[in-house]
C-alpha cells in the first residue's frame, strides 16, 4: 500500500528540470547567505516530490568549491570538472500560485 501524503522518489538526472531548479535554488540561497566561499552543484544524488500548498520538490546533492567569493560571482568560470565534491546538502522548493518557497 502507498502512503498517498508521504514524498515519492523521482529520477534525479540532468533532463528532470524540477528537480535540477530545487538544487540551484537552495544551493544560490546558500551561496547568497554564505559570507566567504561559494559552491557550485555537483551532482544530484537523491529526489523526491510531494503535493503540499502546491508540489514540492526535496533534494540532496553534493557541492563543490568554486574558486569565486561573493563579490566575484558573476564573473567567475567554475573550477575543473576534476574537483572533488566537498559537501552533502539538503534542500526544497516548493511553489504555489501566489509563492516560492526555498529551504536549505
Amino acid at each position: 500500500m502507498t502512503c498517498p501524503d508521504c514524498p515519492s522518489s523521482i529520477p534525479t538526472d540532468s533532463s528532470n528540470r524540477q528537480v535540477l531548479e530545487a538544487a540551484t535554488e537552495s544551493l544560490a540561497k546558500y551561496n547568497n547567505e554564505n559570507t566567504s566561499k561559494q559552491y557550485s552543484l555537483f551532482k544530484v544524488t537523491r529526489a523526491s516530490s510531494q503535493w503540499v500548498v502546491g508540489p514540492s520538490y526535496f533534494v540532496e546533492y553534493l557541492i563543490k568549491e568554486s574558486p569565486c567569493t561573493k563579490s566575484q560571482a558573476s564573473s567567475c568560470s567554475l573550477q575543473s570538472s576534476d574537483s572533488v565534491p566537498v559537501g552533502l546538502c539538503k534542500g526544497s522548493l516548493t511553489r504555489t500560485h501566489w509563492e516560492k518557497f526555498v529551504s536549505v
